[in-house]
């Protein structure tokens, strides 16, 4: 399966010294600022999307929060060469009471009220869970999105 990572055209990760962003501050982030929002097949990437009531096809499922799912264990690092990584814990969802799919999720800064989109992630398939099997979402371990 190959996996694709789009960025929205407002949301930029940079580092001049410390960490900075348009938009977000990722270093001062605490549970709940960060969602993931799984969406069905019938959505269409949408780069000029900045925030998340411009999503659609949101899936409807037991056990998912409409709205998007909290990011556990978020950090931010940046790497001697100047290199931001943007990283969470894997996302675990069980289907109950029916199957569970999705083509995508996309990450959500929903900090305060604010909901700006951060990045697409495209699982190049849709993919399913079965009632009672667990929805995973496993991040590269090279973290979910880099920048400098």
């Amino acid at each position: 399966m190959a996996v694709t990572v789009n960025l929205f055209q407002a949301y930029r990760l940079h580092t001049m010294g410390s960490v900075q962003s348009v938009q977000i501050n990722h270093a001062a982030a605490s549970a709940g600022d960060f969602k993931v929002v799984l969406l069905s097949p019938s959505y269409t990437f949408d780069s000029t999307h900045s925030t998340q009531s411009q999503l659609t096809n949101e899936i409807s499922a037991a056990n998912y929060t409409v709205g998007g799912i909290n990011l556990g264990g978020v950090t931010l690092t940046v790497a001697t060469s100047g290199t931001a990584t943007f990283d969470a814990n894997d996302v675990l969802v069980t289907a109950s009471g029916t199957d569970m799919s999705a083509r995508s999720a996309v990450l959500v800064w929903a900090a305060a009220g604010a909901s700006a989109l951060m990045c697409q992630v495209d699982f190049g398939q849709t993919e399913t869970a079965g009632n009672g099997t667990t929805f995973n979402i496993v991040w590269n371990a090279a973290g979910i999105i880099q920048g400098k």
